[in-house]
């Protein structure tokens, strides 16, 4: 918890943490703050496994920027946050993943007191940016076809979304 003093007990071996020290004549650098990182995956999402009982959690599979990947269970009731963006339900994470071919950035917080398994605090989502040529336009219902690396993308336009045109006057379109 930030700003509980700990004891050293509470730190783990392999344990992320930034040591901000002072000089002592006697005793040499002497701690004057420990700061423990999170502990954490990032990656992009490429399976979600369903539990064996309810009981049980999903399984995360996160494929690193080095290109490992990490399984990491994920308990019924964890929280799962689209960043910027407010609470989202496994069913949505699947169908991103699933319906849509998409395999999002996320940063899973992970639980310390089970450090023979990884076990998720949180589960945050980084919103999807996609670059392409337009492939087509469905005005009636709401649908542009993004060819995204030679793979089309399907992508509903709600009334919320903002059209801007990219250009040094960068103005909004609607």
């Amino acid at each position: 918890m930030c700003n509980t003093p700990g004891s050293l007990d509470n730190i783990g071996e392999h344990t992320q943490a930034t040591v901000i020290a002072k000089f002592s004549a006697e005793k040499g650098l002497m701690a004057a703050a420990i700061l423990i990182e999170t502990a954490e995956v990032k990656g992009a999402l490429t399976e979600i496994n369903d539990p064996q009982s309810p009981e049980t959690a999903y399984q995360f599979v996160i494929q690193k920027g080095d290109g490992t990947s990490e399984t990491i269970g994920v308990p019924p009731n964890t929280p799962i946050h689209l960043v910027g963006d407010g609470p989202l339900q496994i069913a949505d994470l699947k169908q991103l993943v699933y319906t849509c071919e998409v395999n999002p950035s996320v940063r899973v917080l992970l639980d310390t007191a089970t450090p023979d398994t990884q076990t998720a605090l949180q589960v945050l989502v980084y919103p999807e940016e996609l670059t392409g040529t337009v492939f087509s336009v469905d005005t009636t219902d709401s649908i542009i076809v993004l060819a995204v690396a030679g793979v089309n993308k399907k992508i509903q336009v709600d009334g919320s979304a903002k059209i801007y045109k990219s250009d040094e006057d960068s103005q909004i379109l609607f």
